[in-house]
């Protein structure tokens, strides 16, 4: 029997089901399907500047690299060339710089699965939190966060628990019956 093929999956960004190419290629990141965790749509509403680009870069487990984004700003000076805003004698210095970020911001999202561009990076979190800022004191050793392999980040034992007790409550409301939809009832659970 044929394997079925899933041609959708889960914007983890706005929770809309969408098909495959909504979503741009992320050619090492198996568990979602080689794409990216969030939709395309999403990615060009969010991204703006360079701090909302490594952040999408974070999230949509992407190395951020200097070199990509500077040769980002060179492709987006060609686009600002025929920008009205940025070649308004009256606009103000701060319109400019927003009009040259996002400018940038979108150039980059042309370029970012160019082979300079591109490298795959696992980003481990604890919600907002990546895995280096994870130095906290401890007083007592069991409420100290450890890595957990199923929900892939550093939890304590009291927030696993009801990771699990959530997931738990999905598996008796949906038909979480492969892996992707086990990762995406997993990524709510978190989000939760």
């Amino acid at each position: 029997m044929a394997k079925k093929k899933i041609n959708s999956k889960l914007c983890i960004k706005c929770n809309r089901i969408l098909p495959l190419e909504k979503f741009s290629a992320n050619k090492l990141w198996a568990s979602q399907q080689y794409r990216d965790a969030w939709c395309t749509e999403c990615t060009r509403d969010f991204c703006k500047d360079e701090a909302t680009v490594k952040r999408y870069c974070f999230e949509n487990n992407r190395k951020f690299k200097e070199k990509a984004w500077e040769a980002a700003k060179k492709k987006a000076s060609y686009d600002l060339a025929n920008n009205k805003v940025w070649l308004n004698p009256l606009t103000s210095d701060e319109d400019k710089e927003k009009e040259e970020s996002l400018a940038t911001a979108r150039a980059f999202l042309v370029i970012k699965n160019m082979s300079y561009a591109y490298e795959y990076e696992e980003n481990l979190r604890v919600s907002d939190v990546t895995r280096d800022e994870v130095v906290h004191e401890f007083s007592d050793e069991k409420d100290k966060p450890y890595y957990d392999k199923v929900w892939r980040g550093y939890f304590t034992p009291e927030q696993v628990e009801m990771l699990n007790d959530i997931y738990a409550k999905y598996e008796e409301d949906f038909v979480l019956d492969n892996v992707n939809i086990q990762d995406y009832a997993r990524k709510v659970a978190k989000a939760s």
